[in-house]
């Protein structure tokens, strides 16, 4: 019955089909977009190698860092360049 059912509606068959085969492919190629810029962000994040430094102030209250303190990381050994960056400003 179902055979003859396709046999009898080529058409509804062929767009059914089609639009399973769309469909499938479209998740395909978003999952493949979605892995590829993934991969892209880790190795620009492991380029930066294991000489980078990050520090993070979360508690604003207990820690002040000031221009001058900032200026003091340049004078200790093995440190080639100080960057900080704030939501307001970039020293």
């Amino acid at each position: 019955m179902a055979i003859r059912s396709i046999k009898s509606n080529k058409v509804r068959a062929f767009l059914t089909m089609l639009g399973i085969i769309i469909g499938v492919a479209s998740v395909i190629v978003l999952v493949s977009i979605g892995q590829g810029s993934s991969q892209s962000v880790q190795d620009e994040i492991n380029s930066l190698g294991t000489n980078l430094l990050t520090v993070s102030v979360t508690d604003t209250d207990s820690v002040k860092l000031t221009d001058d303190t900032i200026e003091q990381f340049k004078d200790l050994d093995g440190i080639s360049e100080v960057a900080c960056s704030h939501r307001t400003r970039l020293c």
